[in-house]
């Protein structure tokens, strides 16, 4: 058993040791095919050392989502190149939409580069906007009508519709803990119940805010199961639950990145897919969270 344990460990090791230097060696890479027209500071990384022994850390990063992430620069810098200026509103929608594509993009610094070949009158204004409607509809174009839908990321599997919502409250709650203070209580507070008028009185928000605080160090797979066991296992009450729980979640997570909603969607876009390319945790989501008795 204690031998088990030990070349466990050391697979886990020798496998953060080569996603580590796989993603090192693939920037290494692009930063040589690139040469002086690279920038890094487009890119979400953060770095350890310094000059020439300078490596990223990896903890934040997915191989699959940085190489992708690594193509659209690609794509961008040559669209770029090739057109020399943004003079119209479809270049910049075209761009936008490169951009969006990318999972690792520094939006904000891809923004003040946009102002810097731009022809076009509120540039920063109209990228920002082109951008936050383009990942949100990435993150919820699956809000399908029908009873289930094939992911591109796993074209075998059907999921049921209510995966979104399921994959959506966790990760609202992980992105959420150790956020549940007195002053995002009452600044959630006041913007939920204009948003959500008749969704919930306040004594249920109160109760269900200090429900959220009281698993922060858990996860919400421990909320659901508590629940589960209150409401019998009731498909339609957990459901409804788990909305109140997301309608709570969305509200206080702009509070917590300062209201910039470009910013919250990008994050949630990179989790909600970072969590279907983990297929255990994914499938465990499916099968302890969403609530439908056909799954």
């Amino acid at each position: 058993m204690i031998l088990e344990q030990v070349i466990l460990q050391e697979k886990r090791i020798m496998d953060v040791y080569l996603f580590d230097r796989e993603i090192n060696l693939l920037y290494e890479d692009i930063k040589l095919i690139f040469g002086d027209i690279f920038n890094d500071e487009l890119l979400r990384l953060s770095f350890s050392g310094k000059n020439k022994n300078r490596k990223i850390i990896t903890d934040d990063l997915t191989p699959i989502l940085f190489t992708k992430t690594l193509l659209q620069y690609y794509t961008i810098i040559s669209l770029k190149e090739e057109i020399g200026r943004i003079i119209d509103n479809d270049v910049l929608e075209e761009y936008c939409s490169y951009v969006a594509d990318g999972f690792y993009f520094e939006l904000n610094k891809i923004i003040d580069d946009l102002k810097t070949w731009s022809s076009l009158e509120n540039i920063a204004t109209l990228s920002s906007e082109y951008l936050q409607r383009k990942i949100y509809t990435k993150i919820f174009i699956d809000n399908w009508s029908i009873p289930y839908h094939s992911y591109d990321l796993f074209p075998e599997e059907k999921f049921y519709s209510n995966e979104i919502e399921a994959v959506s409250a966790y990760v609202y709650f992980e992105i959420s803990k150790n956020k549940f203070t007195e002053e995002n209580y009452k600044n959630t507070k006041e913007s939920f119940f204009e948003q959500y008028k008749g969704f919930l009185d306040e004594v249920s928000f109160c109760a269900l805010w200090n429900t959220l605080k009281s698993f922060e160090s858990a996860s919400l797979f421990e909320i659901i199961k508590t629940k589960a066991k209150e409401f019998k296992n009731n498909s339609a009450l957990i459901s409804d639950y788990l909305e109140k729980i997301r309608g709570i979640l969305s509200t206080l997570i702009p509070f917590i990145l300062n209201n910039d909603y470009l910013a919250f969607y990008h994050l949630l876009w990179i989790k909600m897919t970072e969590v279907r390319l983990d297929k255990k945790l994914h499938k465990k989501i499916i099968q302890e969270i969403a609530a439908d008795n056909s799954l």
